[in-house]
């Protein structure tokens, strides 16, 4: 929810609000909650865990993620079993995106104020070097003879609605999205909500139930997209996004 106080692009900097007037718009119950527009001009990075907070405690990959950028913010997720992790700090370019994590530098991020215990320090280091050193220990090596995970396509729904989506002027798009790539979105949850608009903009009078086994049918298919909260979320605010 924008400026204009309905569901709108929370990219178009347009829609964009002070924190003070965010919070005012959370109390007087007209919004959720905040969100965060990160853009390259605040040198901020957002590591975005999904289903690293376990009953007996982080996972190993996750605390090892903490343990590297010690002095950056950390608080929960919306759903409280993945974390976000505040680095300041430029992310090199090249990947974006490892199974269970998102690396934002370019979006939109849920703010929730819940900190996860030490991870709200009173100064926060910048970390260029830390995440430039990081970003490069863990970029994706090619291998030979073997398609990048989330590149295959999805298998593809019976109907002529999608032949037409495939071959309409946004098609490329819509082939790209459906197959599991970015295609210009700056982090995997606004692909999600793209391929979701695009599939009710085919598939109008889809249900919820249909339409998320659609999407979970399809390249984008991953664990954050099979939890049925951050599915049902997903298909919400693209519903939001069409009324408006």
């Amino acid at each position: 929810m924008g400026s204009i106080g309905r569901p709108c692009d929370p990219l178009d900097p347009r829609n964009w609000l002070s924190w003070t007037d965010a919070l005012e718009r959370v109390t007087r119950g007209e919004a959720d909650g905040v969100g965060l527009v990160v853009t390259p001009a605040l040198r901020l990075t957002v590591l975005d865990l999904d289903d690293c907070v376990t009953p007996d405690g982080l996972t190993p990959g996750a605390r090892a993620v903490i343990d590297q950028f010690a002095g950056a913010y950390v608080e929960f997720s919306p759903s409280g079993r993945g974390l976000h992790i505040l680095v300041r700090g430029a992310c090199p370019d090249g990947w974006r995106r490892r199974p269970g994590l998102d690396v934002i530098t370019n979006g939109f991020v849920t703010v929730t104020g819940r900190a996860w215990p030490g991870g709200g320090p009173v100064t926060r280091p910048d970390q260029q070097g830390a995440l430039a050193t990081w970003h490069a220990r863990h970029a994706p090596r090619p291998t030979a003879g073997l398609t990048a995970a989330g590149s295959r396509p999805g298998r593809a729904p019976t109907g002529d609605w999608f032949s037409r989506a495939c071959h309409a002027r946004n098609g490329a798009l819509f082939q790209a999205l459906w197959a599991g790539e970015l295609a210009g979105s700056p982090s995997a949850s606004e692909a999600d909500l793209r391929l979701t608009l695009l599939l009710l903009y085919w598939q109008p009078q889809v249900s919820d139930a249909d339409l998320g086994a659609l999407l979970l049918s399809s390249g984008r298919a991953r664990t954050k997209l099979a939890d049925p909260h951050y599915l049902q979320r997903t298909i919400a605010a693209a519903r939001r996004y069409r009324a408006s």
